[in-house]
Order: structure tokens, then C-alpha cells, then sequence
């Protein structure tokens, strides 16, 4: 009878010739959407905000490819340092998403299911697209399972355990090929922003739409747990703004506001939908209503720490949380208003 220490060396190399077959089996599509899917997971794990990742290959009946990549959080949103590769699309840019599409899945936990969701919407367009392959980061893989079903859908899962080593340096070698999150999700912004920034304009801009978005944080739904009247924003947010456009908050403010913004991501996850399957009005009304307070103190956070970008404002990240922080299909024409103003006058 064998040793377990002497049937060891053959069960390890077993299981690699294994994992060595399914590798070789693996399409082209299969391996491009895990290694992504780890590099924007690899990405997000670098820095303070999580988020969970899909990506999937797309074909319509003419042979034309689609590369689609999803996160879990509000429309698809990405984290702040995050680039995304110049060849993908962002799946809620899409203006093939109405309405319904958007109450159902905006900010679900498991972006493999709004990817899948997404799939079913593009099928039934003339094109007749089909979700080739796809790849998750989360742990559900029950809509990534039924799709293999219907569509012949090749699948993975990319967990942090399962991440190649090799990844990080993979994703440095592709670093050229990826660009801002407000370059690949909102080009005519990205435009303007750029334009603005040559033009010396560009604080003038940020300033705008951080009042903005400031204002209209303080005026957002108040839970019954709190006074009516009583502000959700940090409780030093008037030593940081709008003092912050003048550069005169101090340090020991910028580390509490910072923390601050940490903690108000932190809440959105108990409230996020996808937890349950019932989700009531109040629910929906206090996720989007902490979502918005998030998004106005990342752009107040571009004023006083270093973001993607490598001046302060940081007006590409200012922008882009803007464009985010209304999950509920507004659009960004409120955005593209304000600029109007900078873009006409020299500051």
C-alpha cells in the first residue's frame, strides 16, 4: 500500500496535467476575458474602493466582436486609479439600456448576472449577438452557468486565489494600451476636460460641478433615523469645502475628511441591491441616496489628494464621479452644461 508522501508528487502532477489540458482547450475569447478580468481585479485591490468585475466577448451573427467589461458598482462604475484597456466597451454606456433594465440591475452584486441580462437584451437586436465567453471576480456563477446553456457561453471564474503571478506584470506591459475611465466611458467629456485644461480653465470647471454636487448632497433624502434638517456629509465637510479651491485645508482636516469618504463607501455596501431578492422603494431610495453623497465627496477629494491625474483639481476624476453620480439615467447633459461657462470665459 502506497504512502500518502509517495502518492503525492503523482497527484500534484496529475492535477497540473489537468489544469494544463483545460488551459490548451481554452479559446482565445476564454483567455482574454480572465486575463482582464484579473488585471482590473488586481487594479481595484491596489486601491481603497473593491469592486467586483465581468467581462465577456460578444459576436453578432456577422462575425462583428464586442469586448464588454462590467463592475458591481452603480452603472458599472470605476474605482478611482483604475485604467481600463482602450479596446473595451463599458456595458452601461450602451444606450441600448432603458429604463427598466436600470432599475432592475443598477448596482447588483453579482456583475456577471447584469452581464448576462445585458446579453439577453443584445440577442434580440437584428445583429443577433452572442455572448461568446465570459469571466467573473465574484463568487456567483449561476447566470454565467444557464447562459453556457442557452448560448454555449465559455466560462470562468477569477478569483484572487487563482491569480496568476505573472499578472502584474502583464497588466504594466499592456499599460499603454489603457486609458482613463472618463476617456473610454465618456469621450465628449474627456474632450472638453482635455481642452480645458489646455486652455488653463480646467479649476475653474472642477469648481462648478463640485459645488454642484456638494449642494445637492446636502439636500438628498434624509433616513427616519436622523433629525429632519441634519446633514449626511462629514462633519468637517465646511473646513474642506469650498476651502479646498482656495488650497488652505489643513492636513490633520485632509486625513479626517479622507477617512470620512471611506466610511461613506463602506455604507453603501449593506444597502446595495443583490443582498435579497426583494428590494422596497425605501431601499432603492437610501442606496441611490448614499451613492450621490459618495460621488460628491470623491470629487471634493480630487481638490485635496492625488488622483489619476497628475495636478489638483484632478478634473478628469471630478468629472467622471459627476457622470456617475446619478444612477438613474439622467445623463450627462447637466455636466456638459456647466462646462459652458469655463469654456467661454478665460480664468
Amino acid at each position: 500500500m502506497a504512502t500518502p508522501s509517495a502518492t503525492l508528487p503523482s497527484r500534484v502532477a496529475a492535477a497540473a496535467v489537468r489544469d494544463f489540458e483545460r488551459q490548451r482547450n481554452e479559446s482565445g475569447d476564454l483567455q482574454l476575458v480572465k486575463r482582464l478580468a484579473w488585471e482590473l481585479l488586481h487594479a481595484s485591490q491596489s486601491g481603497l474602493t473593491f469592486a467586483a468585475w465581468a467581462v465577456g466577448v460578444m459576436y453578432s451573427a456577422a462575425g462583428e466582436r464586442q469586448v464588454m467589461v462590467v463592475s458591481h458598482l452603480g452603472a458599472g462604475y470605476v474605482p478611482a486609479g483604475v485604467t481600463v484597456p482602450g479596446f473595451v466597451r463599458m456595458l452601461w454606456s450602451d444606450p441600448l439600456i432603458d429604463d427598466s433594465f436600470r432599475q432592475r440591475w443598477v448596482g447588483w452584486m453579482d456583475p456577471a448576472a447584469i452581464l448576462v441580462a445585458y446579453a439577453e437584451l443584445k440577442a434580440a437586436e437584428p445583429a443577433g449577438w452572442r455572448l461568446a465567453a465570459a469571466a467573473t471576480t465574484w463568487t456567483e456563477v449561476e447566470a454565467l452557468m444557464a447562459t453556457a446553456q442557452h448560448m454555449g457561453t465559455e466560462w470562468a471564474t477569477c478569483s484572487a486565489l487563482t491569480m496568476p503571478r505573472t499578472i502584474e506584470k502583464e497588466a504594466a506591459a499592456a499599460r499603454a494600451e489603457y486609458v482613463h475611465r472618463l476617456a473610454r466611458e465618456f469621450p465628449e467629456l474627456d474632450d472638453r476636460v482635455a481642452q480645458l485644461k489646455r486652455t488653463g480653465r480646467h479649476q475653474r470647471a472642477a469648481q462648478l460641478i463640485t459645488d454642484a454636487l456638494v449642494e445637492e448632497a446636502r439636500l438628498v433624502v434624509i433616513d427616519p433615523n436622523r433629525t429632519p434638517g441634519d446633514s449626511r456629509l462629514p462633519a468637517n465637510i465646511e473646513a474642506i469645502w469650498p476651502a479646498a479651491a482656495e488650497g488652505t485645508v489643513a492636513p490633520t482636516e485632509r486625513a479626517k475628511f479622507a477617512e470620512a469618504v471611506q466610511q461613506q463607501w463602506l455604507s453603501i455596501v449593506p444597502v446595495q441591491p443583490g443582498w435579497t431578492t426583494e428590494r422596497s422603494v425605501s431601499d432603492e431610495v437610501e442606496y441611490r441616496a448614499r451613492w450621490l453623497i459618495a460621488r460628491a465627496l470623491e470629487a471634493v477629494l480630487g481638490w485635496i489628494t492625488e488622483g489619476d491625474s497628475d495636478e489638483k483639481p484632478a478634473l478628469p476624476d471630478i468629472v467622471y464621479s459627476a457622470a456617475h453620480a446619478h444612477v438613474d439615467g439622467r445623463g450627462t447633459s447637466w455636466i456638459a452644461e456647466i462646462l459652458t461657462e469655463p469654456e467661454k470665459k478665460p480664468y
